[in-house]
């Protein structure tokens, strides 16, 4: 509302920015969400999806939430500039697991099985809904919580774009899904 407010009083259209969130599992409170001008951008459908799902913790054989910061969806039509046609696009806002006891023998088990499934997790919406529309087009952004490459434990990334490591290159492989 302020920057909507500032920018009016600064004799600018207003871009009607909106904010989209929807609460998660962290219990610090972080979301993803998003801010959208509504003003350029036509907003077709939001979700937060994940929420409930669960997996086992190795550590403790309790059942534990897999999104702490559940995947939000947006599906919006932006108009061209120029042409004032909408391009209709699909962005999903990440926040995954961080590296807090990556490597600490006590935790590592559960981190690293957690941005494993995760990834996995991810890859099999993204694909369940290019199988319902191929042609829809799908942006994953946000703090994915890991490097570019393999770091020969796994390869979140590379499970994200297609082409994870193959069961020789990491300890802890994924199929290509």
């Amino acid at each position: 509302d302020r920057i909507n407010k500032d920018t009016e009083a600064s004799g600018k259209p207003n871009p009607n920015y909106e904010s989209f969130l929807v609460e998660g599992n962290d219990i610090g409170g972080i979301d993803s969400g998003f801010l959208v001008k509504r003003s350029r951008v036509e907003v077709l459908e939001t979700k937060q999806f994940g929420k409930e799902e669960k997996f086992q913790n190795p550590n403790t054989k309790k059942d534990v939430f897999l999104n702490d910061r559940p995947p939000f969806l947006l599906r919006a039509a932006v108009k061209d500039a120029k042409t004032n046609q909408p391009f209709e696009i699909t962005v999903i806002v990440n926040h995954l697991k961080s590296f807090r006891g990556y490597t600490d023998i006590k935790d590592a088990p559960f981190v690293q099985m957690k941005k494993k499934l995760q990834a996995e997790f991810l890859v099999k919406n993204v694909d369940a809904r290019l199988k319902a529309n191929p042609n829809e087009r799908i942006v994953l952004v946000g703090d994915f919580n890991f490097y570019q490459f393999n770091d020969g434990i796994m390869d979140v990334i590379g499970v994200l774009k297609g082409t994870p490591a193959s069961k020789d290159l990491v300890i802890n492989p994924s199929e290509d899904l």
